[in-house]
């Protein structure tokens, strides 16, 4: 699956540097966009299956090391080679594709259960069987159904947030841009770290924290006026997202058995799907049809809301992965 998203981003992404008509731009766009994160679950349960259950906190911490350096980087690489040509850059970011995929193939070792020596070959109807089991585990549907709701507010960090800062309070698109390079800096300096410190804490606690911390970062942009306080929202902000991003992706692997890791972290990606398509479009309305500061309000609440959640998930499901990681 890995390497079938790669290729297929490879060449989608040079499709769209050779289109010449907006339209075939938007289809091809569309087909990158799918093929992008068709294999975001096989990465997810590659690092559970590749790491010792005490260590996938910290494995999860390193990817998003990995990513934050990238978006640092890429934008400003990107941008250096778009002034040369706008071809050049999609045919570059097709070969590194290609290139990922390469290095999988050869050098990554498949982990799925389902390859081992005496393993059968799962059917199509027993695969769709498997997501109709996980429909069934309630305690993860409904951490699921709390994620969107910590992932509605936490998406207008790069969504909303720049036409909130430039329409409400005058501060230029470079200002935002400062804010999105803080909260990737903290992440590379201190995910690390912070995630080593957590990893011993109880999972929901530290996902009701980072929910709450969420809440709180993000309703500071209702309430403050001045940049100085935007940039500690940030750093608020970031905070909440470094301990419930691995944490969450540990959590994920723990509920599912060895050989539906996959499934689960698919299912958990929705999660994520379902904010992206509605919270950028509800914010919008939020933001054109009154107050602007409600939308930060109404982000607060929904993290409170997932904060306290995650406590009652605590409560309500006595099983050992909402208690402990390890």
């Amino acid at each position: 699956m890995i390497i079938l998203g790669l290729v297929a981003t490879a060449l989608s992404h040079l499709a769209l540097g050779l289109v010449s008509t907006l339209t075939l731009f938007f289809i091809f766009g569309f087909i990158a966009g799918i093929f992008t994160d068709i294999a975001s679950p096989a990465y997810q349960a590659i690092v559970a299956d590749l790491l010792p259950e005490q260590k996938r906190p910290q494995g999860y911490g390193i990817v998003r090391v990995a990513i934050n350096i990238s978006a640092a980087l890429g934008p400003a690489i990107g941008g250096f080679i778009a002034t040369r040509s706008y071809l050049l850059l999609f045919i570059i970011g097709a070969a590194i594709n290609l290139v990922a995929a390469i290095v999988v193939f050869f050098i990554v070792q498949e982990t799925s259960p389902q390859t081992r020596p005496g393993a059968e070959q799962e059917t199509t109807a027993e695969s769709f069987a498997g997501y109709l089991r996980i429909l069934r585990d309630t305690p993860f549907m409904v951490f699921t159904a709390i994620s969107v709701i910590a992932w509605l507010a936490y998406v207008n960090l790069t969504t909303t947030l720049g036409v909130f800062l430039r329409n409400a309070h005058g501060i230029p698109e470079t200002g935002y841009g400062w804010l999105l390079s803080l909260n990737a800096a903290l992440v590379v300096l201190f995910q690390f770290p912070i995630t080593r410190r957590i990893e011993k804490q109880p999972p929901m606690a530290l996902m009701a924290i980072g929910a709450a911390l969420l809440g709180i970062g993000f309703a500071m942009y209702g309430f403050f006026s001045t940049y100085t306080l935007f940039v500690a929202a940030i750093l608020v902000i970031t905070l909440g997202e470094m301990i419930m991003m691995p944490v969450s992706n540990a959590l994920v692997v723990k509920f599912a058995p060895e050989d539906m890791r996959g499934r689960y972290s698919f299912m958990y990606s929705i999660s994520w799907g379902v904010a992206f398509a509605a919270g950028p479009y509800l914010a919008g309305l939020i933001m054109d049809n009154g107050n602007p500061n409600w939308l930060w309000y109404i982000c607060g609440i929904l993290g409170i809301a997932a904060a306290l959640g995650f406590a009652i998930l605590q409560d309500r499901f006595r099983r050992d992965v909402l208690v402990n990681l390890h």
